[in-house]
């Protein structure tokens, strides 16, 4: 689907396990057909698998961290990966206060934006992202 998906010109996708986005990414035939392919990871992230998740090929996106500690370590991980770019991060926050879903509590959003900001410069922070109530606009 990815390969048939990217020859109609979608060139971004995503995947929300760590595991399936590595299989993925790693196909030699998806690396050789969709060279301009961006992957964005989209799950919860847990330390132990950030370095699993900084050796995917054309990481472009991580759009969950969710803790001042979880950028420290994507931070070191990605500046060992030796990349260029820096990798464009969104933080998580969780707007509906629902204990089953990850992310921030607002109240915690200025201060790790300006962590990110000022003590992980191989990060690029773009963005929030939320997951609302079930039922909510």
């Amino acid at each position: 689907m990815v390969i048939e998906a990217y020859g109609h010109g979608q060139r971004t996708f995503g995947e929300n396990y760590v595991q399936e986005l590595l299989e993925k990414a790693s196909n030699p035939k998806i690396l050789s057909l969709c060279p301009e392919i961006k992957w964005h990871f989209i799950g919860h992230l847990q330390k132990q698998n950030v370095n699993k998740l900084m050796a995917v090929p054309n990481l472009f996106m991580l759009e969950t961290v969710d803790s001042v500690k979880l950028a420290d370590k994507v931070n070191s991980s990605w500046q060992k990966k030796g990349s260029p770019e820096r990798l464009k991060v969104m933080v998580q926050i969780n707007t509906s206060g629902e204990e089953s879903k990850h992310g921030l509590p607002p109240s915690e959003t200025i201060a790790i934006v300006e962590h990110i900001n000022t003590k992980c410069p191989n990060l690029e922070f773009v963005g929030l992202m939320t997951i609302g109530s079930f039922g909510h606009d």
